[in-house]
Formats: C-alpha cells, sequence, structure tokens
C-alpha cells in the first residue's frame, strides 16, 4: 500500500468493504454489515443469489504473511463467538434475512491481504462450523 500505514480499525473497514464488494461482485446480495450484539459481531451476512443459504462470514485483513494466513486467526474461541453471535442474530432477524424452514446457514471466512502490489481476497465458504 502506498499510503501512510493505517491503524488495525482503519485497515479492518478497508478490508471489509473490498470483502463486501468481492461479494457482491460474485453474487451475493449483503444483507447486513458489522451486525453487533451482546453476544458478538458479525463482519458481513450475506446471502448468494439463487441459493437457499445465509453465510455468516468473518472478514480478516492482513498487511503481512508473518504471522500466518489470515485465515489462521479465526481461532475457536472466536468461532464459538461468531456462532454465538449468528444464534442470535437469526432469532432477531429471522424474517429481515428472508429464511425459512429450508434454509441452511454456513459460517465464511474473506481473507483479504495486502501485502502484495494489489489487494489479494481470497473467500473461504463454510470455513468452519
Amino acid at each position: 500500500m502506498s499510503r501512510d500505514p493505517l491503524n488495525n480499525k482503519e485497515l479492518g473497514a478497508l478490508g471489509e468493504e473490498k470483502a463486501a464488494a468481492y461479494l457482491k461482485a460474485e453474487g451475493y446480495d449483503i444483507l447486513f454489515r458489522n451486525y453487533s450484539c451482546r453476544s458478538g459481531e458479525i463482519d458481513i451476512i450475506a446471502h448468494p443469489r439463487g441459493k437457499n443459504v445465509i453465510c455468516f462470514t468473518e472478514v480478516k485483513t492482513r498487511t503481512s504473511r508473518d504471522f500466518g494466513r489470515p485465515a489462521e486467526a479465526v481461532s475457536l474461541v472466536k468461532q464459538k463467538h461468531i456462532r454465538r453471535a449468528a444464534t442470535y442474530i437469526l432469532l432477531r432477524e429471522w424474517e429481515n434475512l428472508g429464511a425459512d424452514a429450508g434454509t441452511d446457514f454456513r459460517f465464511d471466512v474473506v481473507e483479504v491481504d495486502f501485502a502484495g502490489e494489489k489487494p489479494r481476497v481470497h473467500h473461504i465458504p463454510a470455513a468452519f462450523s
């Protein structure tokens, strides 16, 4: 990146913008962004057009590979928080999600890597259960 270094919050926001743009380009409707509740936060809640599934998506953004791939930062503890938040959201937002009895749910991770000249976005559907 050619500009001044970003703090973690700015970098995360930029990564989430890139991730949302990528998902939209891949045919996903973005239902919610940064949904926060007592149980935790979901970065992006999306629905792939033509499929009966809701994707609870964690975005991980990095500027280097010094600490491994971005998805490796989604620890078991983080997964537990995401699942807990997703349960709360399903109970609270069922109608707003457009869900019905046949709707599937999954947990995706989108990696945004700014280590190279151009940002690289990598989507991992069903990254954990």
